[in-house]
């Protein structure tokens, strides 16, 4: 067994080879055309996505998961499609959008989880894992969320997520499992903590 055996996975030696042939395509791109490369701000970590072809739907997946989780950890996120024609702007993610409101809100006491729907997901369209305790659903085109499941609500996420709560009490979702009382009751405990959910829970694009 290599080091690089040792130490990264099948599924993530597979991603970085993958990212290093984005990196190329992306290089060659801006040497050929540096007009088709704009809008990317200093400072910002850069998640190449290969341009919409059959066959590449696994390494989006992957590369939009890991932006997500750097988003989630306060960085700030760019992600750059490479090859697409015409060239599609680059989209600045610095966390989560949770300022509009959900559409629908299900709690499963059984398994203390959460499903907070924004927008209806395609069956076709796959769970990313944002937080150890939360999945979530992104349109591929616009990166929106879409859905989100939180586990372990009440006993562990609700407290370290304010924002969450206040969009789902300013809305006017529809309840399932759960009371309006029961989420101000969860809301008056939350605070704002740190390795958890980060209290300012919102996305910008640019």
């Amino acid at each position: 067994m290599s080091l690089i055996d040792e130490f990264l996975t099948q599924e993530e030696q597979w991603q970085i080879n993958e990212n290093f042939k984005l990196a190329r395509q992306f290089i060659q791109d801006y040497l050929d055309n540096p007009e088709t490369i704009v809008g990317l701000g200093a400072g910002e970590a850069i998640v190449l996505l290969p341009a919409d072809e059959p066959g590449e739907a696994k390494l989006t997946h992957a590369n939009l998961r890991m932006a997500h989780q750097m988003a989630l950890q306060g960085r700030s996120v760019a992600t750059f499609t490479v090859g697409a024609r015409p060239p599609v702007p680059p989209i600045h993610l610095t966390s989560l959008d949770i300022g509009r409101g959900p559409s629908r809100v299900q709690y499963n006491p059984e398994t203390d989880a959460l499903t907070v729907t924004f927008d209806e997901p395609s069956a076709l369209v796959g769970f990313t894992a944002i937080h150890p305790q939360i999945d979530a659903v992104f349109d591929p085109e616009t990166h929106d969320l879409m859905q989100m499941i939180v586990r372990r609500f009440t006993s562990e996420v609700a407290l370290g997520a304010p924002q969450l709560l206040d969009a789902i009490l300013r809305s006017s979702a529809e309840l399932v499992g759960i009371s309006r009382e029961t989420l101000t009751a969860l809301r008056s405990d939350a605070v704002t903590a740190d390795g958890a959910i980060r209290a300012s829970l919102t996305r910008n694009t640019a």
